[in-house]
């Protein structure tokens, strides 16, 4: 298979930023200390080290990313590949290979986004094509972490409610001065977004969502406080200040079960008015299955507090009924999207949302709270009657599957 036209660009770009690093990183500073300790440095060079120190800067920034980014597009090359295995029942053990001629796929071949553009989208084994869909992930994913990293690490937690936000000079810090406090916040968060990517993905292809999935997502969800109690911020009763990072406290615990709790509620009132995942009883779990539902709108919960499910779970109806009205396949218009990009919006507007007064929050009132359950309420009903008034046979389909 010949490389694409187009790939000559990518390459180019990665040369010329190695040639930037090498000289900039590494040659510079060799040669100028050596220069400057002989006392044989120029004069009228010494003046022109702030543009040199300037572009230290900006590479440093670029490097950092592309390497956030490309950490993105790995977790969606991983995710993809458990949301075609595990619902079908298959391991995730194993290298990746191609789904025709089950050719093991080599480095070059598996490296995200570059592997699919280096052969033209298809497999270097068997020349059959590589759908886009894996493509379009990786990039989709890559930008997410991009954009979340950006937020909360570069510039020092601007979306974070109730924390001061730290002076940090960009993404170069990372390395110079790491802010491990938020660094295990976003690494928090997006764990959420992968979960939550996993879900999208697996309904994407019209799939039930399995029982490992969600629990998974649990344990980490969990597990993760318990060792970094710093990453759960919102506390579960009306409290305006940052929840208090003591491990196994009380309010540690209330505020993730109460969360976990909250969402799947949630969950189960939209179950209420969806027949299609179970058509002849009300029961949620079948067999090794769980609703999305249950699963998006609990996870959001378990990681983001009680009241981000709530403001989440009813951004997400409004998304989905969009989805649902002006989007030609149902797949779009499953509420793991929906869930999927409320979350994006909720993390990046958070501190404005709970500064507002008129949003379920920590600031909120009660009363506040009484609408959102109920205009949620409507919303998931309102969106049951316009699923089965505009997807009938899709419907049909997954209760004979069921």
């Amino acid at each position: 298979m010949t490389k694409t036209n187009h790939f000559w660009f990518f390459q180019f770009v990665i040369r010329l930023i190695g040639i930037l690093v090498f000289l900039l990183l590494f040659v510079y500073p060799i040669i100028s200390g050596w220069l400057i300790s002989s006392g044989k440095m120029p004069l009228g060079v010494t003046r022109h080290f702030w543009m040199i120190e300037l572009a230290q800067t900006y590479l440093l920034r670029l490097l950092g990313a592309l390497w956030i980014f490309f950490l993105g597009s790995c977790f969606a090359s991983f995710l993809n590949v458990v949301a075609w295995r595990v619902p079908r029942g298959r391991t995730i053990n194993g290298s990746s290979h191609c789904p025709d001629c089950d050719q093991r796929l080599s480095f070059r071949d598996n490296t995200p986004i570059l592997g699919w553009l280096r052969n033209n989208g298809h497999c270097s084994n068997c020349g059959l094509p590589i759908p886009t869909r894996y493509l379009i992930v990786e990039f989709i994913l890559g930008f997410v972490f991009l954009g979340i990293g950006t937020i909360e690490l570069a510039l020092g937690g601007i979306n974070l409610p109730f924390r001061t936000i730290e002076k940090i000079a960009g993404l170069e810090q990372l390395i110079a001065a790491p802010q491990w406090d938020l660094i295990q916040l976003t690494s928090y968060h997006l764990t959420l977004i992968c979960l939550l990517f996993t879900l999208a993905l697996i309904k994407s292809e019209n799939l039930k969502v399995p029982y490992s999935v969600w629990i998974t997502g649990l344990i980490f969800g969990t597990l993760i406080p318990l060792v970094w109690p710093n990453v759960s911020l919102i506390n579960w009763n009306w409290s305006t200040e940052v929840l208090s990072a003591d491990r196994f406290s009380i309010d540690q615990y209330a505020t993730l079960g109460i969360g976990l709790v909250a969402g799947a509620i949630l969950g189960f009132i939209v179950n209420g008015f969806d027949r299609r995942f179970v058509p002849e009883h009300p029961y949620v779990f079948q067999k090794t299955f769980i609703s999305e539902a249950v699963a998006s709108l609990s996870l959001v919960g378990l990681f983001l507090g009680w009241q981000s499910a709530l403001s989440i779970g009813l951004a997400a109806m409004g998304v989905s009924i969009i989805l649902t009205l002006f989007t030609p396949r149902a797949i779009w218009s499953s509420l793991s999207t929906a869930v999927f990009a409320s979350t994006l919006f909720h993390l990046v507007a958070w501190r404005q949302l709970t500064q507002s007064g008129v949003w379920p929050s920590a600031q909120a009132s009660v009363l506040v709270t009484l609408l959102a359950i109920l205009s949620f309420t409507i919303l998931a009903w309102l969106k049951a009657k316009l699923e089965r008034i505009e997807i009938p046979e899709s419907t049909n389909e997954i209760q004979t599957e069921a």
